[in-house]
């Protein structure tokens, strides 16, 4: 009789990205966290450097902005068009060595970041539940509060785009300048308020076997910004310098100002827009209602432009990163990116009616192993 052979022992655990979040979960990190308020004044402020804490691995970090005046208020208070989302002049994610990751630039240019990046099913700051801005006569006008994400992972199920982040490394850093009051408000409060930032990081903890490893560990997303100035009657040139090329491309936005002001705005942008790589055209001479409409199917905003949940005036997006199996954009399987060379050319052509700075806003992957 043959003796059966007995089972062999279950393999233990591994921290392949195969098995990523099925050896991990995420973490929302108060533990760390920093906190500081200033009085807003009529000049912008810088806020102290955060030196991120460890927490293992890092996926994102949250930023907290509750502005509350001191008294009560009796002017009619109004905002400006980009605020309070543009609460920060500065804001950048940056290593330990002070290189950007995501930055340097505004924080409204952040929150575009965050709206149009691809993230989350929801990611409009203006959408959330805690989301205000008080205006009028009240004696809270002027108050406001919103929830900022800084993007570090690009898909969660995963985990590419997360960075090591542990006490034997150099803690990277997040700068922040406390935008003026001028900058924010159209009509200012009786008395300005005090604004009381706190930041904390999102993570993964290392669960029971070990540190569990993401797709790709080590590749980074960054979010670097390109400025366009002069743009101004009938443009055929080439964009210089964009952000990133050389590396996958993920997202770009387009972000339009009046050269005069600094006014965000869509009627000094080209009606018909020509946009090419390598000479292939990415939008064929297409119209700003059919761009806008593309948008507005890739992302689910539905309402109107520059209300929750609706697009935003002067801001047009060129993704590469629209899901598998729908047509929306996140959670991709990363075949869609656009593959660049460093010098390949990315021209446009288009009427612009009146005089404009044109940011450019590129999401791209430096790729450390293999994306599949």
């Amino acid at each position: 009789m043959t003796t059966p052979t007995a089972p062999a022992a279950a393999a233990p655990a591994t921290t392949t990205p195969a098995n990523f979040r099925g050896n991990t979960q995420p973490t929302i990190g108060v533990g760390g966290s920093s906190t500081q308020t200033e009085a807003m004044t009529t000049a912008t402020q810088p806020l102290t450097t955060w030196f991120l804490p460890p927490n293992n691995v890092i996926r994102g970090i949250v930023i907290e902005v509750t502005a509350v005046v001191p008294s009560n208020n009796s002017a009619s208070v109004a905002f400006n068009a980009d605020a309070p989302l543009n609460w920060a002049s500065t804001l950048a994610w940056a290593t330990s060595g002070g290189t950007p990751i995501v930055g340097t630039f505004n924080s409204y240019d952040h929150a575009c970041v965050q709206k149009y990046g691809g993230y989350a099913s929801q990611n409009d700051p203006r959408e959330s539940a805690v989301y205000f801005a008080t205006t009028g006569t009240g004696n809270a006008g002027g108050n406001f509060t919103l929830v900022q994400r800084i993007p570090v992972e690009v898909i969660s199920r995963s985990g590419l785009g997360s960075l090591s982040n542990t006490s034997t490394e150099s803690p990277m850093q997040l700068q922040m300048t406390l935008n003026s009051s001028t900058a924010i408000y159209s009509t200012a409060p009786t008395a300005l308020p005090n604004v009381t930032v706190k930041c904390s990081v999102l993570g993964y903890w290392s669960g029971p076997s070990g540190r569990a490893t993401p797709l790709a560990f080590g590749t980074t997303s960054f979010w670097n910004e390109q400025t366009y100035n002069g743009m101004s009657g009938q443009q055929n040139i080439t964009l210089q310098a964009p952000p990133g090329f050389g590396n996958p491309q993920r997202t770009w936005i387009f972000i339009n100002r009046l050269t005069s002001g600094g006014a965000r705005s869509s009627t000094a942008f080209p009606a018909t827009t020509l946009l090419q790589f390598r000479g292939n055209p990415l939008l064929n001479s297409i119209d700003q209602l059919l761009w806008q409409d593309e948008m507005s199917r890739s992302y689910g905003y539905s309402n109107a432009i520059d209300t929750p949940g609706g697009l935003d005036t002067g801001v047009f997006i060129v993704n590469f990163n629209r899901g598998t199996f729908t047509n929306g954009v996140g959670s991709e399987s990363t075949k869609g990116y656009l593959d660049t060379d460093g010098g390949d050319p990315l021209a446009i052509n288009g009427s612009f009616p009146s005089s404009s700075t044109l940011y450019l806003l590129s999401n791209f992957l430096n790729v450390v192993g293999n994306l599949s």
